[in-house]
């Protein structure tokens, strides 16, 4: 983030005693948990991190040396002191910075993007505290101000951290987040297994994330009403395709479906919607609904989760499911003197007249 300094904290020093098992050390996908909450952090913007280690401390540095921002200081106290000891160990080795974000070692799952809007957030509004907020709760990262740096230090640490900012911030912040990553610790090996499966799907949203980005795009509800019938539309059309063996991300389809229009209001409402979409890290989905209004010229037509959005769309007005010939009828007629924009619409319809051949012709080879 350009003119903020943005330093993070990590505690590590716990002993892992509820899970059984070292958490910085667990497998997640491929690299080490620890590392995954470092990387949230580094990819969010943060410049400089303070890992505070107790337990296999010379390992967890060694593990960190890849990253040349990550700083480490052992708590050689571990075993005894509370995890405010360890922060204000940490805290210790912080010169100056704008911003402080704190995380525990196992909260890897937050979405870079999360940390990115949440420092924009506080640059605008710059509060003693920014807190993330998912379903009506705050969470981690909290963003602290660096002012506060020395009252953290004399804080005695008898409520944690949360006491310590409940005490002495005078000005809090709350900023809606559609990561339930922020959420998710892993303190014991159930927590640690859900991790692990959302992981690879977290750039998807599920419901409770949709209803987020409604409200955080301030979506209609008729908008939504129209999303979630054109999402159940999606759905009829994926079970047609996949009798053929076409594999189809389903829940990727689903996703793009319910949030297709979720910038409606808002002027060129596709590529609004797949900007707003990037700025929190749904990337996938955001290629599929930048195409469903029009499809470009260049992009060849096959069987995957891109066209079928833009048929399903296509088939659905307001919350009905209507014919191609009902839904696109009264707009040729509508715009009949206007040439550039009844051009539009009558590509529009073609597009979506060959994607139906398609899987119509798959769907009856498939019965014969």
């Amino acid at each position: 983030m350009s003119g903020l300094k943005a330093v993070g904290l990590i505690s590590a020093a716990g002993l892992s005693s509820r899970m059984g098992a070292f958490k910085p050390f667990l497998n997640l996908d491929g690299t080490p948990l620890l590392c995954r909450t470092v990387e949230s952090l580094l990819d969010g913007g943060v410049q400089e991190i303070v890992v505070v280690t107790g337990r296999n401390g010379d390992a967890v540095t060694q593990m960190l040396s890849r990253y040349p921002q990550v700083k480490t200081i052992y708590n050689e106290h571990y075993a005894e002191t509370a995890m405010y000891d360890s922060i204000k160990l940490g805290l210790q080795q912080i010169q100056d910075c704008d911003v402080l974000l704190f995380l525990p070692a196992d909260v890897p799952a937050i979405r870079p993007e999360t940390v990115q809007v949440l420092l924009k957030h506080w640059m605008q509004k710059k509060p003693d505290v920014l807190f993330p907020v998912y379903q009506e709760k705050q969470w981690h990262p909290p963003v602290i101000s660096g002012n506060l740096l020395s009252k953290l230090l004399e804080y005695s640490g008898e409520a944690g951290l949360k006491g310590a900012l409940e005490t002495i911030c005078e000005t809090h912040e709350q900023l809606l987040v559609p990561d339930k990553g922020c959420t998710m610790d892993a303190d014991y090996t159930e927590e640690y297994q859900e991790i692990c499966r959302y992981w690879k799907q977290r750039d998807i949203p599920d419901a409770v994330i949709c209803e987020t980005l409604y409200e955080l795009a301030e979506t209609p509800e008729p908008v939504q009403l129209h999303c979630k019938a054109v999402a159940e539309k999606a759905m009829e059309l994926a079970n047609i395709v996949e009798k053929q063996g076409v594999t189809l991300n389903r829940e990727l389809l689903y996703g793009a479906a319910l949030l297709h229009d979720v910038c409606r209001t808002e002027k060129n409402h596709a590529e609004a919607g797949a900007v707003f979409l990037r700025q929190y890290g749904f990337y996938r989905l955001a290629d599929l609904i930048a195409v469903h209004m029009d499809w470009p010229e260049d992009k060849v037509l096959e069987l995957n989760e891109a066209i079928i959005l833009y048929l399903a769309d296509k088939l659905v007005s307001g919350n009905q499911a209507v014919s191609l010939e009902q839904r696109f009828a009264e707009k040729i007629e509508k715009y009949a003197e206007q040439p550039e924009i009844a051009e539009k619409i009558r590509q529009r319809l073609k597009t979506a007249i060959a994607i139906q051949q398609m899987i119509t012709i798959a769907d009856t080879g498939n019965e014969t």
